[in-house]
């Protein structure tokens, strides 16, 4: 599910007044019922990943500024690191090449 505020104009990038639910989220954050399918599981890093939102959270109350002005100095928003994982060496290819992460 794609969220934007309406009032904002287009920017190429990445931006906060964007944000992303995978399928798997949708339960947790919107509390909708949502189907089963594979799309809905969650992946391996979706606890490593919400921990790390979490601990930069605890991390920016306790050090207020210091990340809002790493953010700003280069164009990125404040969890845009945490936002998507890193793809792993590890992980499957399907033949066309795509990662399988998404799918």
């Amino acid at each position: 599910i794609l969220f934007y505020h309406k009032q904002a104009h287009y920017n190429p990038g990445s931006t906060p007044l964007v944000g992303w639910l995978r399928p798997y989220m949708v339960s947790d954050i919107l509390g909708i019922v949502v189907p089963s399918c594979p799309l809905t599981s969650k992946p391996g890093y979706a606890g490593q990943q919400l921990q790390q939102i979490i601990e930069h959270k605890r991390n920016k109350n306790q050090h207020p500024g210091a990340a809002d002005e790493a953010a700003s100095q280069d164009g990125r928003y404040e969890l845009e690191h945490l936002s998507t994982p890193q793809a792993e060496a590890s992980q499957p290819v399907s033949p066309d090449g795509e990662s399988q992460m998404d799918n």
